[in-house]
């Protein structure tokens, strides 16, 4: 088991709450507000969430091809390590697409502290899930786990 015991997807959940609710109650100015000059957010903001669908579909497909877990909390089920599909360029494409979507999240906020809170969540994952992911990979699959972190980048 895993130190960090909430669901990704809660945690994404939760995030996006506190996003929301950063920019509806903290004094801070909406300097991402809708303008003729700042028209740039929503095709932004759909192009970030056209590539996390993409990177998230896909990574669940090679997950499921692969025929093990997709449970970030019960790695020692991993009956395969997945190197091909998206984990070929990120070693956590799931994470990656979560990130994007609470970055588009904020982008269709508008406020700069909901951008800025979506740092927390890559920090949170980064450290309270993926850190301890990777060590228990590298206890499953030992050399072929470091041989594939040495290949691949954690996020991208």
């Amino acid at each position: 088991m895993l130190e960090a015991r909430v669901p990704p997807p809660l945690i994404v959940i939760l995030f996006g709450v506190v996003m929301w609710l950063a920019t509806r109650y903290l004094p801070a100015p909406l300097f991402l507000a809708e303008s003729s000059e700042e028209s740039w957010r929503y095709p932004l903001m759909i192009a970030l969430l056209l590539v996390a669908v993409f990177i998230f579909i896909n990574a669940v497909m090679t997950f499921k091809k692969a025929k093990t877990t997709i449970n970030p909390h019960t790695p020692s089920k991993s009956s395969t390590l997945v190197t091909s599909g998206v984990f070929r360029f990120s070693r956590n494409p799931l994470y990656l697409a979560m990130l994007l979507i609470l970055i588009g999240w904020g982008l269709w906020l508008g406020s700069g502290i909901s951008i800025l809170l979506s740092a927390g969540f890559f920090l949170y994952i980064d450290r309270l899930q993926i850190i301890p992911e990777e060590r228990a990979l590298q206890t499953i699959f030992g050399d072929e786990f470091i041989d594939y972190k040495q290949r691949v980048r954690r996020w991208l």
